[in-house]
């Protein structure tokens, strides 16, 4: 009988909630949380520490929601981190108007441009004198276009993340930290773009 419960037990696959990952991905995770957070501090570093506090939390909370299940799944690989950061640029816990971080756009919602973009400078105190603001587009992507150029003349960046959907993320950073910010996104398994490759991406 044990010979047989025991033949049965090795034939048997463990339940997706009994295993576990090896020290590898483990380690991996780990590394890729510690890159996303630091991009997160990065982020919130232009707004009120109290709410740059609350929506780091948030993202902490996030990212361990998605871990957690994804190994309920059974599955070890890399946290999906723009799964996480929607949670920040577009969760009910999210980002505040007043606090804007992250342009986050439906493809079609041209019509949202100018006010995201607007509460963002306003962070920096950057007079919002971008025509963009009460223009029309014919897509997000013409609007960035269009956006660009305005903030590098007053020394900022636009910074477009990669969704692989059909919507659109972005920020805004200070030119000379552009090197920085895209080490952090790569860091965090975040794919990021700056004006030119996303003009000739788009």
């Amino acid at each position: 009988m044990k010979f047989w419960k025991k033949l049965w037990g090795a034939a048997t696959p463990a339940h997706p909630e009994h295993m576990a990952p090896d020290r590898a991905d483990a380690a991996a995770r780990a590394h890729d949380e510690v890159g996303f957070h630091a991009f997160i501090e990065m982020l919130t570093n232009a707004i009120a520490e109290e709410e740059a506090q609350r929506i780091r939390g948030v993202a902490r909370a996030a990212w361990q929601a998605r871990a957690a299940q994804d190994a309920a799944a059974g599955s070890f690989d890399a946290v999906d981190a723009y799964q996480v950061l929607e949670e920040v640029a577009a969760g009910e816990d999210g980002q505040r108007p007043g606090q804007w971080l992250l342009i986050h756009l439906d493809w079609k919602a041209t019509d949202e441009i100018g006010w995201q973009v607007a509460d963002i400078l306003a962070q920096r105190n950057v007079a919002p004198t971008w025509k963009g603001i009460d223009a029309e587009f014919e897509s997000v992507a013409a609007a960035f276009k269009h956006l660009a150029p305005w903030l590098q003349q007053r020394g900022l960046a636009l910074l477009d993340i990669e969704t692989d959907a059909d919507a659109y993320c972005a920020f805004i950073v200070d030119a000379a930290q552009v090197a920085r910010a895209r080490q952090l996104a790569a860091a965090a398994r975040l794919t990021v773009y700056d004006a030119e490759e996303f003009a000739a991406r788009n």
